[in-house]
């Protein structure tokens, strides 16, 4: 069952320092793909260097769906976790919008 919203508006709002909010994000992606980036190299090159040359392939193969696998198991369950917060906060919000009529939650 879903959520009914009715009559709600919603102003959005620019200040003369969204500006800056905006660049100090592309730093923050920009550091964060960094850091997902060089983990990545580190394992590989360790594992590549630490494996016979016949299962070389072998090797980068399981470690890439190693690490594949994980992120798939640890992407459910924080999507599990945003969900759950998400539902909780957001009928709250949206109930103290200025011209905000009604909201109906799904349970």
């Amino acid at each position: 069952m879903a959520s009914s919203v009715y009559c709600c508006k919603f102003i959005p709002t620019w200040s003369s320092n969204d500006h800056v909010l905006i660049i100090d994000d592309l730093r923050s992606n920009a550091l964060a793909g960094v850091g997902f980036v060089a983990p990545l190299v580190m394992v590989m090159t360790m594992v590549q260097l630490s494996t016979p040359p016949l299962f070389i392939g072998v090797a980068s193969a399981l470690t890439i769906s190693a690490r594949t696998l994980g992120g798939t198991v640890g992407y459910a369950i924080a999507e599990v976790i945003y969900t759950n917060l998400s539902n909780k906060k957001i009928p709250d919000s949206i109930g103290k919008q200025p011209g905000c009529v009604a909201f109906l939650p799904p349970f």
